[in-house]
């Protein structure tokens, strides 16, 4: 019994000795592992954060040193702002990141590391800048360098950055994109002079920093131009009193002028190829204040003063031959006489009776036989006369009322019935006039102020719906001889004589605002008349007269000539 009855204490204590293991091991469970204890405390913050820029993006990388996260947490704000928004979560196994933030975006970044039951304090604050926003509005403007000889490409665009160190300008070549400057920051306008003249230029510019280079600009492209200067006519003395300028449908050019030496009219043309002269009057004193046109079959019409007769004469070569006509011979006529075609060909001139009328005179073959009119009678008016036809065939003409009143007149008989009207009257105003009619009908005309101390090239025109009236040139004693043209954009150009440097200029809003330039001053050079003509590629073609020391008739043009 005994025996028996120490066995059953010894069961007992063995099945307690089990049913305990059992507890302690379930509780050995929970402790036996460091796993279940981290898990339940913060994980450690991420470290040694960096954020770099690159381009429009940035650059986070940092430093994982917590066993028990479950990923991480990222928060941005405005560089300097004082609250951190998320911005992302990414994995515990992720050490980096890449912010699409944008051009020009400056951004403070910080890291957690988080797990299922807290967060992490913050990594420490890393901040980046991204590129610059890039330059818009890029405009390439054809010009020229130091002489209208040579070329130059004028670039300008719109700063938008104000983070960038600086701007690469870039040329399109056979090779791809060039660069060929680096500008400082802040810099919005470039000249470039290395350029070739009628080769065609693409350009664009973008900024950068030390996070990289901006989008570029726009691309914009440009033909730049230059002036090439030609003597024509050297036999003599030729170009003096007036010479005139047109080109023909085809892009030829034609001069009238007269030759001083012989008192002919002479004619000069490059329809064939090369420059060709030729005497088209030589009965008496002819040529003086000739006029040129073409028509639309390229046939040359010329009027002019037959000063032996004091008759106004015209020529033309419309039926294959030079054919010279006597179109007034009442009193003393033919002076400043200019002449243009309508649309049906037909022809219109206006010029001066000078005795014993004064008068401002018209004539036209427009009904089929040549008839004349007086349209303004009104004191000693007429000289200096110029005529332009619109599209609708009325006429308009520009003219100097000398006394008493010395100011610029205008008519037209745009209403059915010629109207007279005065255009400026300030001052001493409308000598060597020259008017043209653009496409919708707008009147621009050019002149002279003759001025006790100063002369100026002044400029009129309605185009806004009233007569405004604007000094384009006051550099002392400028603007006599001018001669007008507007391009098929509407452009408006204007050659006149310098007279105090003795040279040709040309002044044009080609550009969208007026410039100024010298295009001869070799001599003396457009004195006693200019003529321009625009082509139908819009370039401009001069004719005028160098009358010391070589007294001969010059052209000058800045379209390209083979």
């Amino acid at each position: 019994m005994g025996g028996a009855g120490m066995r059953r204490p010894d069961r007992l204590a063995l099945l307690l000795a089990v049913l305990f293991g059992f507890v302690l091991l379930a509780a050995g469970c929970d402790d036996g592992g460091d796993g279940d204890d981290d898990m339940a405390q913060p994980p450690e913050a991420p470290s040694n954060l960096t954020a770099t820029g690159e381009g429009d993006h940035v650059n986070l990388s940092w430093q994982g040193n917590s066993s028990n996260g479950g990923g991480f947490r990222i928060y941005y704000r405005e560089h300097g702002a004082a609250d951190f928004a998320h911005l992302q979560e990414v994995g515990a196994d992720t050490t980096s990141f890449v912010h699409e933030a944008g051009y020009e975006r400056h951004y403070d970044y910080v890291v957690t590391a988080y797990n299922d039951v807290s967060e992490s304090d913050y990594s420490n604050i890393a901040d980046a800048q991204t590129a610059p926003n890039a330059p818009t509005n890029l405009s390439a403007q054809a010009d020229y360098g130091d002489t209208v000889q040579e070329a130059a490409v004028h670039l300008s665009w719109g700063d938008n950055s104000d983070v960038e160190d600086g701007y690469i300008v870039e040329r399109q070549t056979a090779k791809g994109w060039e660069q060929i400057a680096d500008l400082p920051a802040d810099t919005a306008r470039y000249v470039d002079e290395d350029v070739e003249c009628w080769a065609n230029y693409q350009y664009r510019v973008k900024t950068y920093n030390d996070a990289g280079s901006s989008d570029s600009s726009n691309i914009s492209e440009t033909t730049p131009d230059c002036w090439r200067i030609y003597m024509i006519d050297s036999e003599g003395d030729v170009g003096l009193y007036g010479t005139s300028i047109a080109i023909d449908p085809g892009g030829a050019v034609h001069i009238s002028y007269r030759d001083r030496i012989n008192d002919d009219l002479k004619y000069a043309t490059d329809s064939s190829g090369s420059w060709e002269t030729c005497t088209i009057d030589s009965e008496g004193y002819v040529g003086g204040y000739s006029s040129i046109a073409t028509d639309s079959d390229g046939a040359v019409h010329i009027s002019y003063d037959d000063e032996a007769n004091d008759d106004l004469k015209y020529a033309t070569n419309s039926s294959g031959s030079w054919m010279i006509y006597t179109i007034d011979s009442e009193g003393d006529v033919g002076e400043y006489s200019s002449i243009a075609i309508d649309s049906d060909g037909a022809m219109h001139i206006s010029y001066f009776n000078r005795e014993p009328n004064y008068d401002l005179k018209y004539a036209t073959n427009k009904s089929g036989n040549w008839q004349v009119y007086t349209i303004d009678s009104e004191g000693y008016v007429g000289l200096h006369t110029s005529i332009a036809v619109d599209s609708d065939g009325v006429m308009h003409i520009s003219y100097f009322d000398w006394e008493p009143n010395y100011d610029l007149k205008y008519a037209t008989n745009k209403s059915g019935n010629w109207q007279v009207y005065t255009i400026d009257s300030e001052g001493y105003v409308g000598l060597h006039t020259s008017i043209a009619v653009d496409s919708e009908g707008s009147v621009h005309i050019s002149y002279y102020e003759d001025a006790a101390n100063y002369n100026n090239l002044k400029y009129a025109t309605n185009r806004s719906g009233s007569w405004r009236i604007y000094t384009i040139d006051s550099e002392e004693y400028v603007g006599r001889w001018t001669s007008m043209a507007i391009d098929s954009k509407g452009a408006v150009h204007i050659s006149y004589y310098d007279d105090l440097n003795a040279a040709l200029k040309y002044a044009t809003n080609r550009s969208g605002s007026w410039k100024i330039y010298t295009i001869d001053s070799e001599g003396n050079v457009g004195w006693w008349g200019t003529s321009i003509a625009t082509g139908p590629d819009g370039f401009a073609h001069i004719s005028y007269y160098d009358s010391f020391p070589n007294y001969d008739l010059k052209y000058a043009t800045n379209a390209e000539v083979e």
